[in-house]
């Protein structure tokens, strides 16, 4: 039995989140990843094969922590307002604590993991993902719409699509708009005021 790595996966992923915080994702190649870890290139393609297997084992850990947080989050409150309006915060706040994270996130959707064409490991932490989220939407939907008239996408806009859409400049090197939050709050309650 040989013996372990000295460069485990989660070394390798930190180290090229490192890479893209510094450099930006252009600069995120295999070679600056090894320069970052102080590590001979074979040491990192006997992990990744190439630097696309590298930044999707990366999203997919990024997509994990970020999921697994929005729905600690949606379950702390037993007030759907109050749980929405934390998810915002949290999804804000995370994007700007963790930029690099963010940054990885945008380059794919987890649809774009689900073809014949990655690994079946891939694939089925996508679809893993995937089911997960439509579960913590679909029980958020319900607490909602207890009647059942829940709407998933606008559900999805809501807690997704208005914050991300708050960030984005950011996210491209623009100034942190101040009152992110408070304005995202104000548009999400706007688009689910049917339900509080």
């Amino acid at each position: 039995m040989g013996r372990p790595g000295k460069f485990t996966t989660d070394i390798v992923l930190d180290a090229a989140l490192d890479v893209l915080e510094r450099d930006g994702m252009r600069a995120l190649t295999m070679t600056r990843v090894c320069e970052q870890l102080n590590a001979p290139s074979g040491s990192l393609y006997h992990r990744f094969p190439s630097r696309d297997a590298l930044l999707v084992a990366l999203w997919l850990r990024c997509a994990e922590r970020f999921q697994s947080g929005m729905e600690a989050v949606l379950l702390e409150h037993d007030d759907t307002r109050a749980a929405a309006h934390a998810a915002v915060r949290y999804f804000i706040a995370r994007t700007r604590q963790h930029r690099a994270e963010a940054l990885v996130l945008m380059a794919w959707r987890r649809e774009d993991l689900l073809g014949s064409h990655w690994p079946p490991k891939v694939r089925k932490r996508a679809e893993a993902l995937a089911a997960d989220h439509h579960r913590v939407a679909k029980d958020f939907a319900r607490r909602l719409w207890p009647h059942g008239q829940g709407d998933l996408a606008r559900l999805n806009y809501a807690l997704s699509g208005l914050p991300m859409a708050a960030v984005l400049d950011e996210l491209r090197g623009s100034r942190p708009m101040h009152n992110a939050e408070d304005w995202v709050i104000t548009a999400l309650d706007a688009v689910l005021q049917d339900c509080w």
